[in-house]
């Protein structure tokens, strides 16, 4: 079984031979910190979701919701079909 088929000049082959050793040390130098007590690591972010609960509010009357609306029929907002949108 063949993971990559590749044709290398010699340079080529010392350069990926130089990379391929590098990573190497580093992943060993990655093996000897001690992770032990360390919490795996779920996220970059260390900002929290506020995902909702789930349980309905009471909405705003339509009236008050459409009151800053560029368009609207007095029941629904109305928006420019995408073909019609202004370029800002």
């Amino acid at each position: 079984m063949h993971i990559a088929r590749l044709s290398l000049n010699e340079k080529e082959k010392k350069s990926f031979i130089k990379d391929l050793h590098n990573i190497t040390q580093w992943m060993e130098q990655l093996d000897a910190i001690n992770t032990k007590d360390v919490a795996p690591l779920t996220t970059l972010s260390v900002e929290k979701n506020n995902f909702s609960t789930g349980i309905p509010e009471k909405a705003l009357p339509i009236n008050q919701a459409l009151a800053n609306a560029p368009a609207h029929d007095g029941a629904y907002f109305h928006i420019p079909a995408i073909g019609q949108l202004k370029e800002q």
